[in-house]
């Protein structure tokens, strides 16, 4: 199984912080809302920091890209899953 390019450990709590070189934050509020992603116009990968999510799923980032059309969720202990 093919791993997303990103992990949650890696890419820390932060909201404010793009994940990388390329991307740009696109949304109806800040980066610390949560409304909106970040997002890479060359790549076409968006995360989004869903830091407030209820149990069980928990906090995490969600991760979407051509190779990831579905999503997956990065979960801060560097774990990953699909979206289902």
């Amino acid at each position: 199984t093919k791993e997303p390019p990103y992990n949650g450990k890696e890419l820390g709590n932060d909201p404010t912080k793009p994940p990388a070189e390329g991307f740009e934050w696109r949304g109806r509020g800040d980066p610390q809302s949560g409304k909106g992603n970040w997002y890479n116009p060359n790549t076409k990968e968006s995360l989004n920091p869903d830091f407030d999510h209820s149990p069980p799923i928990g906090p995490h980032w969600d991760y979407e890209s051509p190779d990831f059309p579905g999503g997956t969720r990065l979960y801060p202990d560097g774990t990953w899953e699909f979206k289902r």
